[in-house]
């Protein structure tokens, strides 16, 4: 007799289902033979054909991010007088406690440009002076110059990350800058302002920009590398806002979306940033799993950098948690509530 498992699902702005097989009883199960059906499945759709019905099936569904590699055109920036985008005010664009600016940048002039600002005389901008990076934490005299200079016309990616009685850390492409400590922080009414700090009136940005991010955590720099050549379109932890600039002012996860302004040229003609390079950066912990564990499920969500172990062995004998396993950094957490009961043996399916 041949049992069959469909399992449909939509998650979010997800679309994707986690079949699992596996036992609850008795001895370890042999290799099992998973032959799918002629043809490719229905679009949300895994489907399992089993040769033996006593098996216990269960259906797992779970969110995976999507993402993907194309992060399109570019946002273009010209004209004598200013162009940019605003934003209009919200409590959430004045995180307090941690903060996160990420951008690729492919800037055409000298001189203070903005990247992203609330008004650098009493709040948070993040800009180039002098084709170095500056940031100020909260208004004047709390900015800080970096020290590596930045080419013109060569796309940068850039972030920094301040926490409020801790550090701010400077990244150029992935990599530290610059660390210090964090400064105060400062709110502020004002729009928010990509190519011009509307609020304090300052630094008309001139040429490429793409992917503004504003997180409000500390991120680190594993997690600066893993998504700063992905285009996220989902909610994710502490992420605020995530400004495409490929086709529209759209912020594609918070809904703080953007209008134009100014008098100069502001069009998306602008180049495509770098591609994912074919290596992705890892750290010393890849592959290593957080505790022994033995015949659990494992599926790969694709295009993520992360996958899903499903029950299985641990020290503590059987066990029905689901942990999603960050696979640059090895870090594992627990994900949704887990297995109605304890299994081993399980196989998962990502479609």
């Amino acid at each position: 007799m041949v049992t069959k498992m469909k399992a449909i699902t939509r998650w979010l702005n997800s679309t994707f289902a986690v079949a699992l097989i596996g036992m609850s009883f008795g001895s370890r199960p042999a290799p099992l033979a998973a032959t799918p059906e002629a043809g490719p499945p229905p679009p949300n759709t895994a489907e399992i054909e089993l040769p033996d019905s006593r098996l216990g099936l269960e259906s797992l569904r779970l969110d995976a991010p999507e993402a993907t590699d194309s992060l399109g055109t570019s946002l273009f920036i010209s004209g004598t007088s200013p162009a940019f985008v605003y934003v209009n005010h919200n409590v959430a664009l004045d995180p307090s406690a941690e903060m996160t600016l990420e951008a690729w940048v492919r800037h055409g002039d000298t001189g203070c440009q903005t990247i992203v600002g609330k008004n650098f005389t009493i709040s948070y901008w993040l800009g180039l002076c002098n084709n170095k990076l500056r940031f100020y934490s909260g208004g004047s005299g709390t900015s800080v110059d970096g020290a590596t200079t930045i080419p013109a016309n060569v796309w940068t990616h850039i972030a920094i990350t301040w926490r409020s009685g801790g550090e701010r850390v400077y990244y150029i492409n992935g990599q530290e800058e610059y660390r210090g400590p964090a400064g105060s922080n400062g709110t502020s009414a004002w729009s928010l302002g990509i190519g011009y700090d509307n609020g304090g009136g300052c630094c008309a940005f001139k040429g490429n920009l793409a992917e503004v991010r504003l997180w409000n955590i500390e991120r680190t720099a594993d997690d600066i590398r893993r998504t700063m050549h992905v285009r996220l379109d989902e909610p994710r932890p502490g992420l605020v806002a995530n400004w495409h600039l490929n086709d529209s002012f759209l912020d594609s996860v918070g809904g703080f979306h953007g209008a134009a302004g100014g008098a100069g040229t502001l069009n998306f003609t602008g180049p495509q940033p770098p591609p994912r390079p074919p290596l992705v950066p890892i750290d010393k912990d890849f592959a290593r799993l957080p505790s022994p564990r033995d015949g659990f499920g494992f599926a790969v969500l694709s295009n993520t950098n992360r996958a899903l172990m499903v029950g299985g062995f641990t020290t503590g004998g059987r066990t029905g948690q689901v942990h999603r396993l960050d696979l640059g950094s090895g870090n594992a957490v627990p994900f949704g509530a887990g297995l109605p009961d304890p299994r081993y043996g399980n196989t998962a399916a990502y479609a």
